[in-house]
């Protein structure tokens, strides 16, 4: 039997992991976005 507690941790992982790439894809996006320097 799953503990809730766990499932409750897993559940917030894979949201703040989709979140992490979120940022990350934008962060991305921004700086091929800009100009290279140099």
């Amino acid at each position: 039997m799953l503990d809730c507690s766990y499932l409750l941790e897993v559940i917030a992982v894979g949201r703040v992991n989709v979140l992490f790439r979120q940022v990350a894809a934008e962060h991305l996006s921004v700086i091929v976005g800009q100009p290279r320097l140099g």
